[in-house]
């Protein structure tokens, strides 16, 4: 099914395997309000095989934008977990975890020895859909 926000030339430039993207380089057009917000998370990113601390800036519920002094790499799938560090928090279980794709990735500021990376993220719809892209 078309997305009716994107341009002709952006449905036609579809990436196929990727979740709702284009092969342009600028944010896609969103479909839901973004809250702002500052809080800090963890990505597992699963081609690097690592996991990496950023802060998440705004969110939806089908995305995120972060910020990160890793370069993390475009098209990635990566699991996001939510920090949470108040005195009667929720259980490790409950803590709110993500499974995104990498949609977009810009510095933001920086040099070489400090670097911020601006990185566009795109919730999967569930751990199905995450695992027939990315496999275990």
């Amino acid at each position: 099914m078309p997305n009716k926000n994107l341009t002709k030339n952006q449905e036609v430039r579809r990436k196929p395997g990727t979740i709702n993207s284009v092969h342009a380089d600028e944010p896609i057009p969103r479909l839901h309000d973004r809250i702002q917000c500052k809080v800090p998370v963890h990505i597992y990113d699963r081609t690097l095989q690592k996991i990496v601390s950023a802060t998440v800036y705004n969110f939806s519920s089908c995305g995120m934008y972060l910020e990160s002094e890793y370069a993390l790499k475009k098209g990635s799938g990566v699991t996001i977990q939510m920090d949470n560090f108040a005195i009667g928090a929720a259980k490790p279980a409950d803590i709110p975890t993500y499974h995104s794709q990498i949609i977009w990735l810009k510095k933001v500021s920086g040099n070489v020895v400090y670097a911020c990376y601006g990185i566009g993220i795109k919730h999967c719809l569930n751990i199905d859909e995450f695992l027939s892209l990315f496999g275990l």
